[in-house]
């Protein structure tokens, strides 16, 4: 089986949960004995070094366009194609053509889109390629930014009530035209079908490699919290962290200790968020290797949908998680079992007084997430899933 893989950016280094998510399909399937093609393109706001990437993914062959994606440009594409302003930011010529030159130069079996913005390519892949084409949703876009347009103020909110509305209109006409789907989540999986989803779904949630043996226990009273600070959502939750939490946690048990951290990491961010008291750690380059001192990881989320990755590798690491529903969203957790749940600013700060001062319940409930983690999550079953479904999606067409 010869597989394409198209993300919007290099996916290397795996540095926020979109990221590794496509990290661990591409080796996944190449460690199972498929020829992968990753073709991604390069945003100029976010260029990375493709020659990286193609070491740390080999076998997979990887190639990636430089483009231009900023909004400006965005905005001229989506006048110029009458669509929706943020599948029009994906939309380059330069990409276009070495995606049409790579399909009439292979013959795949699959072209796997990592995102509903790559959709523009659609028919131009249906043009060169008979093979079939299969959409990873990592999230409902929509429904994020309807969240988002839902807690902004003033114009602001009127300008992404009207970003969310034309992407849940694009997004749904769109639903069928791929030939199958791949929900991130089983909750995701649910809200297609209520959209009209009629093509085949596999839930493909993130793969996760864990480790034989989990990470060690770490200081109780030290806490971490990381994400991707360009995603608006991580950044409202790191806020909400120093605003609202942090003050209610030390007032009942000074000990403890906050550090956030994360990539592409504003400075003026990271300044307002240590004047609260946070220590800040940019751009970790081995989440392992900085998790272990920690007690426990914090994952709160007020605007989410898809799967948390970064939750789902600290219980990988046996970390125990503090987090309200979205911060587990995608994740078959239960409630103080797996992860301590707190939907509410009080019940979060009692559960992460309660980690520092019970270790010992605290290092349970992490191990147990961890072997959740390997029992669901792990990558191999993840990818040998994808395969036999793709296996049948292939097989099924030929008949």
């Amino acid at each position: 089986m010869h597989i394409l893989q198209l993300a919007t950016r290099v996916p290397w280094p795996a540095n926020d949960g979109g990221r590794v998510a496509i990290v661990q399909i591409t080796r996944g399937l190449a460690a199972g004995g498929r020829d992968v093609d990753l073709l991604a393109l390069n945003p100029r706001e976010q260029r990375e070094h493709v020659e990286t990437a193609g070491a740390a993914l080999s076998p997979a062959r990887v190639d990636a366009v430089d483009v231009e994606t900023s909004v400006a440009r965005g905005v001229v594409r989506a006048l110029r194609d009458r669509a929706p302003l943020l599948p029009s930011r994906y939309a380059a010529s330069a990409f276009a053509r070495v995606l049409r030159e790579r399909l009439r130069a292979t013959r795949y079996d699959v072209v796997h889109v990592e995102s509903p913005y790559l959709l523009p390519y659609l028919p131009l892949i249906r043009a060169e390629s008979r093979a079939k084409v299969v959409m990873r949703a990592q999230n409902v876009e929509f429904h994020v930014w309807e969240a988002r347009a839902q807690q902004a103020r003033g114009v602001r909110r009127l300008a992404l009530q009207r970003v969310a509305a034309s992407l849940r209109a694009w997004e749904i006409a769109r639903i069928n035209e791929c030939d199958a789907l791949l929900p991130i989540s089983r909750a995701d999986a649910e809200e297609f079908l209520a959209q009209g989803c009629r093509v085949p779904l596999h839930v493909l949630p993130c793969g996760i490699e864990v480790g034989a043996a989990p990470a060690p226990p770490g200081d109780p009273f030290a806490f971490y919290f990381v994400g991707a600070m360009e995603h608006a959502p991580n950044a409202d939750a790191a806020r909400w962290l120093v605003n609202e939490l942090w003050p209610r946690v030390v007032a009942r048990e000074p000990r403890v200790r906050l550090t956030i951290a994360g990539s592409r990491f504003p400075r003026a961010l990271q300044e307002s968020l240590a004047a609260r008291g946070a220590a800040i750690a940019a751009d970790v380059p081995d989440l392992a290797a900085f998790a272990a001192p920690f007690g426990a990881m914090l994952a709160p989320l007020f605007t989410a949908s898809g799967m948390r990755v970064k939750t789902l590798e600290a219980m990988a690491l046996g970390k125990p998680v503090v987090a309200n529903a979205l911060g587990v969203g995608g994740i078959d957790v239960t409630p103080n079992v797996h992860a301590f749940i707190a939907n509410d600013v009080d019940a979060f700060a009692d559960a992460v007084v309660s980690c520092a001062r019970e270790p010992e319940r605290a290092r349970n409930v992490g191990l147990a997430g961890r072997a959740l983690a390997a029992e669901r999550y792990d990558v191999h079953r993840v990818t040998g899933g994808l395969v036999d479904f793709y296996e049948r999606l292939v097989r099924d067409s030929a008949r």
